[in-house]
């Protein structure tokens, strides 16, 4: 997909470290897409085989007459920063120049990030400090969220010879993925670690931990497959009754599954259709048989101790074909602005719940016109929600904004050939229903693109396209299960952790990645009238998130002096991070790296007076953040991470801005067939 596209690299020496990081993981991203990879001469890597890749070395000059050279071939360029805020503002515009800032603070880390941008305070246990992943999560996030950036601009100069410069701030990517918390904070509801009491528990199996998620349309499977008669009781029979009597069924389930294996439960879940999976570290994924059957890794054998992933990105194209007449598209004038990367791009919308949904939207943000498919009989399960009343749930409402609403009945003849009319004028059909549901509806890829010999079928699906075990219902928080986010989640008691339903971390990083790939495939099916069906793997995804943990050499990586969320006195949680002994403060009677007597300090002042403290020295001190406090922080309004909608209520901004051309929330969600008259579609029976 980035087959004719240059990527010069500019990092310098005293470039945040994080941000660092996050160049090269979109470094490495890029290069397996297509791209070759320029940087200065003094451009290193950092010694971890993950990052990995071929860089080019030039002689020293500007970026922008880098960009500006074009001669002689026909290879788009994008300059890819990693910088301080406010560089990519002062960076000189050129029309025909497009780059990407990827911008931290220089203190930040991993623990502040998460710490200040809310996510700590869903990770772990109310009465002890928050959690954050022993990973590069912050870094890597950030990362898909400047690949998404860099398949945006590209999309723009393969379709619409523009340009533009998008802006990626680490702080402001990590709070767009904490949006449930900021929208349960506009509704006054703080959302908090909840630890063992979580709906969805971590339980201790024969051989570790294994992960039981489950929603309502779940839960009456889950007591069949338990098969214990108290299960049955009517306090467990809804949302709330389980909310008021949690202790008590968790307790059933952990007894039905300490005898169990993980082996044993994996079938279990296979077998009843209920979603859960075992706790995978990341030392044990390598031999898992779906990861295997996938070729997800590379280079690894049972007396390596540094697997790598597969060169690849974490998607598969099953089928690919050069269609007879690439044809023409017929769309209604959209609302967003025609410099957009996706405009006059057509979007079918069968994305349900988090994932597709939220892909979907980020596409419209892009400017397609993403038509929502549902019916009366099938609504999207996200209207309904964790026991949302009759009226559309808040989080709906914050996923789904910028669509059309159409009511097709995919289930009847009728609807089924409605669908394909409209498939004849898309560019894009998106779904990410269980494996096999698409099929068994009639639509096929050979059935989609006989309707439109250029159409991008684009699945997202929770564990890949086949494999053992694929089938296997999931959530966000099974993949963080079996991903090796929840091991990396834990107390010194080793006890894994998942996120729940207010988070779902991989359902949010999908929506980045899976942007972004969507947005340069459907501009590659385009411009060469090919059809091609791409299958999006989640669990893949969040893997390729800690690649540099599975390649074992991150003991080589610079380890921050002070890094850590503590207590203070007035029970106010403070990350601090010093990147080294010279940052930090001389604190009388603590000496360095005495991180006992520092916590005893800490819980000793209050959050003021640790502020104060710090605040001549090169640290980082910030707050553990709640959504409330997201969502009143005025800062993550001004950079559009929060945004309004035209009925004026709260609802998800961006991941990143475009400095030339401006994203807009232009629409509402629509309900179930809002604009069925605008797109002529029949009534449904």
């Amino acid at each position: 997909m980035f087959g004719k596209l240059d990527v010069l690299l500019v990092c310098d020496e005293d470039a945040p470290l994080i941000s660092r990081h996050a160049l090269q993981f979109v470094a490495r991203s890029c290069a397996q897409m297509g791209a070759r990879l320029f940087a200065r001469m003094d451009y290193s890597c950092e010694a971890n085989g993950f990052y990995d890749c071929t860089i080019n070395k030039i002689e020293a000059s500007s970026p922008l007459e880098w960009a500006q050279n074009t001669a002689p071939t026909e290879r788009k360029r994008i300059v890819l920063f990693a910088s301080e805020p406010g560089k990519g503002e002062q960076f000189q515009f050129a029309e025909n120049t497009s780059a990407v800032f990827i911008e931290t603070e220089r203190w930040q880390t991993e623990t502040t990030l998460f710490a200040e941008a809310g996510l700590a305070s869903l990770l772990g246990s109310p009465d002890k400090e928050p959690l954050v992943p022993k990973a590069r999560y912050a870094a890597h996030t950030i990362g898909y969220a400047a690949l998404m950036a860099i398949c945006a601009l590209h999309t723009t100069q393969r379709t619409q010879a523009g340009s533009d410069i998008a802006i990626v701030n680490g702080l402001d990517v990590l709070v767009w993925v904490n949006w449930k918390a900021a929208e349960a904070g506009s509704r006054g509801v703080t959302l908090f670690r909840e630890g063992m009491a979580a709906e969805w528990p971590v339980l201790e199996c024969k051989d570790g931990f294994v992960a039981l998620i489950f929603t309502e349309r779940e839960w009456e499977r889950l007591v069949d497959m338990v098969g214990d008669k108290r299960l049955s009781e009517p306090r467990f029979s809804s949302y709330a009754g389980r909310a008021e009597n949690r202790q008590s069924y968790v307790e059933i389930l952990q007894d039905w599954v300490r005898p169990k294996t993980h082996r044993k439960l994996s079938e279990l879940f296979l077998k009843w259709g209920v979603p859960g999976a075992p706790v995978l570290a990341p030392q044990d994924l390598p031999n898992d048989p779906l990861l295997k059957h996938q070729k997800v890794f590379q280079n690894f054998s049972h007396d390596s101790a540094s697997p790598l992933l597969l060169p690849k990105l974490p998607h598969q194209i099953v089928a690919e074909v050069q269609a007879k007449d690439g044809g023409t598209k017929t769309t209604s004038k959209p609302a967003q602005p025609a410099g957009l990367p996706l405009a006059g791009f057509r979007v079918l919308d069968l994305g349900i719940i988090t994932a597709g949904a939220g892909i979907a939207a980020t596409l419209a943000d892009l400017g397609a016109e993403v038509l929502k498919i549902e019916s009366q009989s099938y609504p999207d399960p996200f209207r309904m929600w964790a026991g949302a009343d009759k009226k559309d749930s808040s989080v709906f409402k914050f996923n789904n904004r910028n669509k059309y609403g159409l009511d097709i009945n995919l289930k009847d003849e009728e609807g089924i050939r409605t669908f394909l009319k409209l498939v004849a004028s898309a560019d894009i059909v998106l779904e990410n229903f269980r494996r096999g549901v698409l099929d068994r509806l009639g639509l096929t890829f050979d059935v989609l693109r006989s309707a439109n010999p250029s159409i991008l079928l684009a699945s997202i699906s929770s564990q890949g396209h086949d494999g053992p075990g694929s089938r296997l219902a999931s959530f966000g928080s099974t993949l963080e299960a079996n991903s090796g986010f929840s091991s990396l989640t834990t107390y010194a008691d080793g006890v894994p952790q998942v996120s729940g339903r207010n988070l779902n971390y991989p359902d949010q990083i999908v929506c980045l990645y899976a942007g972004g790939i969507i947005t340069a495939a459907a501009a590659d099916c385009r411009l060469n009238s090919i059809a091609r069906h791409i299958d999006i793997s989640q669990r893949e995804c969040s893997i390729y998130q800690i690649g540099d943990v599975i390649a074992d050499v991150s003991s080589a990586n610079t380890a921050p002096y002070l890094d850590g969320i503590y207590q203070c006195l007035d029970d106010i949680y403070v990350a601090i991070s010093c990147l080294n002994s010279a940052d930090a403060p001389d604190i009388p009677g603590i000496e360095p790296r005495d991180e006992a007597r520092l916590r005893d300090w800490l819980s000793s002042k209050s959050f003021g007076e640790i502020e104060k403290t710090f605040s001549k020295s090169n640290c980082g001190v910030v707050k553990a953040s709640t959504g409330t406090e997201l969502f009143e922080n005025q800062r993550f309004w001004k950079h559009s991470v929060f945004a309004t909608s035209p009925s004026g209520e709260m609802v998800k901004g961006f991941p990143f801005m475009l400095r030339k051309q401006k994203f807009l929330i232009w629409a509402d969600a629509p309900s179930v067939g809002q604009h069925n008259e605008k797109f002529s579609i029949p009534e449904t029976k």
